[in-house]
């Protein structure tokens, strides 16, 4: 998805509001409220993998020496490898070795994303606008950021997915949490003409739909006015509102400072009201799993066997990326529920490195493939059939 950024309606606003004259009174009236909106989430990939680093770039993180003083600070990371069938492929995750314990914390920051979609009216005659401020809390207040108990301890979900993986080899001291985000400002993108597509679900709830190359432009738009830095990882929600392709990806690409280079990762994570679609795409399931993938894969540069995704067709999608929530996407008991402090999330239940590596038995916690649910993935990963690896 290399492509040149455009700059378009996008306002940096501290809520969501229109700061620009729209170009055209609405026209259409939104779809009526379709069930199987999300069916074909159900048949296809619906999280995006991007790299856009240099080689140059790569072979540094390789190296480790992506963080040198010379360069743009980056977040806390640290290099190990997995060995399968005798090769080892060697990996950089973010956080700190989990032989030498201790809690490393990684600093965030988030911003909510509204849409005001010009091309549809609602029964006022006026654009109809989704607005994500109101999640913020919500997302805050997550198993992603609140500390809350799991099988093999207390912690945010995507550190106990890592402690699963680690269990035999780490002190029993590691953690890997994340920072409370540091607020950016909000944003409101006018959709223009041809550019999304409007729901009505009732209730006055409308789900979006957005076109992916435009969204990704606005978001690299949105990156430059932001101040997003290199040691956060910037997170950016949508309330009800996804891309056509995607629901969510996380990304890493080569910026330049006052003549410093550096790597800035951010992810985007949609987060739809439960109630309003299945639960397997509710609330908190994407941003479980696209932080749980960069803490694993922060510069989404962990290559492991070629490995065929389950249930993923005939033939199987195949891939390569140490990428943990996507070998449970196609599932349909990829959902676990978590509850914190009285409240239900629906999160996604993430893959342990073992299954990569296709150790037997495994040596992640409790000898799982799948964490905090083990029942979800009980083999490790199937061979690639067009490779045989």
């Amino acid at each position: 998805m290399n492509r040149l950024v455009s700059f378009a309606f996008v306002s940096l606003v501290g809520v969501a509001a229109v700061a620009a004259p729209l170009p055209h009174r609405p026209t259409k009236s939104p779809l009526p409220g379709d069930a199987s909106h999300f069916d074909r989430f159900k048949h296809q990939s619906r999280y995006v993998r991007m790299n856009h680093l240099s080689a140059a770039t790569r072979a540094l993180v390789a190296s480790g020496g992506h963080d040198s003083a010379a360069r743009l600070r980056s977040f806390p990371s640290w290099k190990g490898s997995l060995t399968s069938a005798g090769v080892d492929y060697p990996f950089v995750m973010a956080g700190s070795n989990p032989r030498r314990g201790a809690t490393t914390t990684l600093p965030t920051a988030i911003a909510a994303i509204s849409f005001t979609f010009t091309e549809f009216a609602d029964a006022n005659g006026n654009p109809i606008v989704i607005d994500s401020t109101p999640i913020l809390r919500d997302v805050m207040d997550s198993p992603n950021f609140a500390i809350t108990q799991y099988t093999d301890g207390w912690g945010q979900f995507s550190d106990s997915v890592q402690r699963a993986s680690f269990w035999n080899v780490m002190d029993k001291s590691w953690h890997t949490l994340l920072d409370r985000p540091r607020q950016l400002t909000n944003v409101n993108v006018l959709v223009p003409t041809g550019k999304g597509t409007v729901q009505d679900m009732g209730g006055g709830k409308y789900l979006g739909t957005v076109d992916d190359e435009w969204f990704y432009d606005e978001l690299q738009t949105i990156l430059q006015l932001e101040g997003v830095r290199t040691d956060e990882l910037p997170i950016f929600v949508t309330r009800n509102v996804s891309m056509q392709d995607a629901l969510g990806f996380h990304d890493a690409f080569d910026v330049t400072v006052n003549g410093r280079q550096g790597i800035q990762t951010y992810t985007w994570t949609s987060w739809f009201d439960a109630g309003l679609v299945p639960d397997i795409f509710a609330d908190a399931t994407t941003i479980t799993h696209e932080i749980s993938e960069w803490v694993a894969d922060p510069f989404v540069n962990n290559i492991v066997p070629d490995y065929a995704i389950p249930a993923s067709g005939t033939p199987p999608f195949c891939q390569n990326l140490l990428e943990v929530g996507d070998p449970i996407e196609f599932l349909d008991n990829q959902m676990m529920p978590i509850t914190v402090r009285g409240h239900v999330y629906h999160a996604q239940v993430e893959t342990t490195v073992q299954w990569f590596s296709r150790e037997v038995p495994s040596s992640a916690f409790q000898g799982a493939y799948s964490y905090p649910d083990p029942t979800v993935l009980t083999a490790p990963s199937p061979v690639c059939p067009s490779t045989g690896n």
